[in-house]
């Protein structure tokens, strides 16, 4: 079963939903120096973070999907990037296991969720933390 989960930004009303792979040590070391570099170049801009964050991400998984079909000899390595794994809402989905919040000073915030409602507070990072860190405090905090 994938682990689901969504990540909003302060100030936008629209959610990015991903499918799968939400866990922490999968979502942290994408979105948080993605974040980081945003805010340096940009500074807080909820509409244009969220724009370019889940550009970043389909461009991510587009290209982990063509290195996976090469190193298998998929047949289907001529067709075009697989249009699912990512979607915009306007709401919680119901099935997500964690939240991500990217907060306006660029902080991101971990919850869990569940029913469509976030949770409990796992941690929040500050902006600029090394991701590795982060999951590792997540680990420590969870007893792994």
């Amino acid at each position: 079963m994938s682990t689901r989960c969504q990540i909003q930004i302060e100030g936008n009303t629209a959610i990015i939903y991903q499918h799968s792979d939400g866990y922490p040590e999968a979502v942290l070391p994408d979105v948080m120096p993605f974040v980081a570099t945003f805010f340096k170049s940009r500074g807080n801009d909820p509409e244009y973070l969220a724009a370019r964050l889940i550009q970043h991400m389909t461009n991510l998984a587009d290209k982990q999907r063509a290195e996976f079909q090469k190193t298998l000899g998929s047949p289907h390595t001529d067709r075009g990037p697989d249009f699912t794994g990512y979607g915009v809402s306007a709401e919680l989905h119901g099935d997500i296991e964690f939240l991500y919040t990217v907060k306006q000073n660029g902080s991101v915030l971990v919850q869990k969720a569940r029913h469509g409602e976030a949770g409990a507070t796992i941690a929040e990072f500050q902006l600029g933390m090394n991701p590795d860190d982060a999951v590792a405090e997540i680990k420590r905090l969870q007893g792994e």
